[in-house]
């Protein structure tokens, strides 16, 4: 964090963990311990926490009785992980009010020109707060009225004659509602969006492109959480992720151990919700199970940059470092037709033709010291051969060329792509 971030956190630090004691969980794990931390490194003292173990738990995380409501619910399976129970964390009326009291001033006014269409998805149960005077919110499933409808909304102009001119949606939708747009002919340009926010997972420089052209927009990444409701937004100055609002505590920890991760080298991304932006359920030392690289100070924006490098069960660290970057794998996987793809809802209920709007599908492994990449294809390798090998030297350069450490590997001969062929099945769930 910078230095601004780092004040703003130890200021209510030891209001936060004096406030999370009272839960019986934390009573429990922690004893006493909370007492002698007073800074971001000395929450090292206390144990992490990560999704699987906080779902198991989650009466014993209230601090008090849960409220009536919704809250915000994150999701009990991730990429095929199954938790006990989704973890649904209360989200109060006192809660949003000291975050909307909080609020930065360059936060307070709206920014957009026209109404935001905010496409808000079932399986991220946003509490259930009022739209503001220029702010629509679109329920987003997985059948044709949800694409019928955002169609609708940014088609025609409101009763008062504005016109739909930001939208924020989540990486899949957005990719579906394109692909949708595109099989019948029409032109997301004429809409009028010119400013997309994404949420869910970072889309890749394939897709990126393709939105920015089809709407005629800019797209901005954002990576969050929805059990801890602050984004972190792409900056146009410095390119990287600054953290929003409300602030959170943020740890880089090593990818192997339970240390710091070296300057400069990726590590898991660990976070506490603070005081008195989160009341009920406070999440202390979350390890999200994402990486990230933590980069410069903004020099616009006084905020520390992060890059999100995705799941660290999807990628292979070795030592402390990744040899195979999810994020690097991804997006040269992304930018090939030729990959296997996971199908999406959409396309298995026969609403969108494209059998490309779903995620790549790889698996990584270390195989007698050397770092194996297999990617699911949709040819036999064994029958193509000269197209198998050119599609091998093509990932692994592609791959090495965006992480330094991948190269380093593969010139030394260990790291090898391996092709497989895939029949998909219509019953797969999707992840």
């Amino acid at each position: 964090m910078s230095p601004l971030e780092r004040r703003r956190v130890e200021e209510t630090l030891a209001q936060t963990l004096a406030h999370a004691a009272g839960a019986p969980f934390y009573k429990r794990r922690w004893g006493s311990k909370w007492k002698r931390v007073t800074t971001v490194e000395e929450l090292s003292r206390l144990p992490l926490l990560d999704k699987a173990l906080a779902s198991r738990h989650q009466a014993a995380l209230l601090t008090s009785p849960r409220p009536a409501g919704v809250g915000t619910f994150s999701s009990g399976t991730t990429r095929g992980e199954a938790y006990s129970d989704p973890l649904h964390v209360p989200v109060t009326a006192v809660e949003r009010e000291a975050r909307a009291a909080a609020l930065p001033d360059e936060l307070v006014d709206d920014g957009y020109p026209g109404w935001k269409l905010s496409v808000i998805s079932v399986h991220h149960g946003l509490p259930r707060t009022t739209p503001g005077p220029d702010e629509l919110r679109v329920p987003w499933l997985h059948d044709l009225n949800a694409l019928s409808m955002l169609e609708t909304v940014l088609r025609q102009p409101q009763p008062d004659g504005r016109q739909v001119t930001a939208m924020t949606i989540g990486s899949g939708p957005l990719k579906v509602f394109t692909s949708w747009l595109a099989q019948r002919g029409l032109e997301p340009r004429k809409f009028g969006v010119r400013l997309i926010g994404t949420y869910s997972y970072r889309l890749s420089p394939q897709w990126q492109s393709l939105v920015e052209e089809r709407f005629e927009a800019r797209v901005y990444d954002n990576y969050s959480l929805s059990e801890l409701g602050t984004p972190f937004t792409s900056c146009d100055a410095c390119g990287l992720l600054h953290m929003g609002h409300p602030p959170l505590a943020i740890e880089v920890l090593a990818l192997d151990g339970p240390g710091p991760a070296p300057r400069g080298t990726p590590g898991r991304l660990v976070f506490t919700t603070l005081y008195p932006f989160t009341q009920v359920m406070p999440l202390i030392r979350y390890d999200s199970g994402d990486v990230g690289l933590e980069g410069p100070i903004c020099r616009l924006t006084r905020l520390r940059g992060y890059q999100v490098l995705g799941r660290l069960r999807h990628g292979l660290a070795v030592r402390g470092q990744f040899v195979l970057n999810p994020v690097a794998v991804r997006d040269v996987l992304e930018s090939s037709p030729l990959v296997s793809r996971t199908p999406h809802p959409m396309t298995r209920l026969g609403l969108v033709d494209s059998i490309d709007v779903g995620p790549p599908r790889w698996r990584v492994a270390l195989e007698q010291r050397v770092a194996v990449l297999e990617v699911e294809v949709r040819f036999d390798p064994d029958v193509y051969r000269a197209q198998a090998r050119a599609l091998e030297e093509s990932i692994l350069e592609g791959v090495c060329a965006v992480d330094p450490t991948t190269s380093r590997w593969a010139r030394a001969g260990r790291v090898r792509v391996r092709l497989q062929q895939r029949v998909a099945a219509l019953t797969e769930r999707y992840d």
